[in-house]
């Protein structure tokens, strides 16, 4: 009778693992979530560095800010963008990695919810999102793409951590090293 339960509970743990469960311990979706938000920020950055007029134009087709903040919105933007995706890429700790995340998933969520405004009152606009270049129109495919850009940012925030052996080397305290003070211990 025992060896009858046993086995009975072993398939049952092993058909209860869900398809969500096994995607979410493989060793491979943080990094392939790093690198598709990550990359994705990266090239989406570059050109409204290079043209800040251009993306500058995009933000005033759409009225998706007052007047005033559209200079220092186009400019300072991208290299927000960029700073975050570059940490999301190649922090060697999960903390930086983390707010990279957290930061483009709320850049994330301000377009897309600035963009609904903009389609709300019937304007037709280019996003802005990879330069003049694109010619990316805003409407159920940018929102697609943007839900699953969200949903990586959202995996590497609540997903990527660091390992037992990262968390010791890192940590001063409890690894007994330089605690970065210079004073030696």
């Amino acid at each position: 009778m025992t060896g009858r339960h046993d086995a009975g509970r072993a398939r049952a743990g092993a058909a209860g693992e869900t398809f969500f469960q096994k995607i979410r311990s493989s060793p491979r979706l943080v990094p392939a979530l790093r690198l598709v938000l990550g990359v994705c920020f990266v090239l989406a950055a570059v050109p409204k560095i290079a043209d800040p007029g251009a993306f500058a134009g995009a933000i005033l087709g759409s009225r998706r800010a007052p007047i005033l903040l559209v200079g220092p919105l186009a400019t300072v933007l991208p290299f927000v963008e960029l700073l975050a995706a570059l940490s999301v890429l190649l922090a060697p700790r999960s903390r930086p990695r983390r707010a990279g995340a957290l930061i483009l998933s709320i850049l994330l969520l301000v377009f897309m919810a600035a963009a609904a405004r903009a389609l709300a009152a019937g304007l037709d606009f280019d996003c802005g999102c990879f330069g003049a270049s694109a010619d990316r129109k805003a409407g159920p495919l940018f929102f697609l793409e943007d839900c699953g850009l969200l949903l990586a940012g959202l995996g590497v925030l609540a997903l990527d951590k660091d390992g037992p052996a990262e968390k010791d080397a890192g940590d001063g305290a409890n690894s007994g090293g330089d605690d970065g003070d210079g004073g030696g211990g």
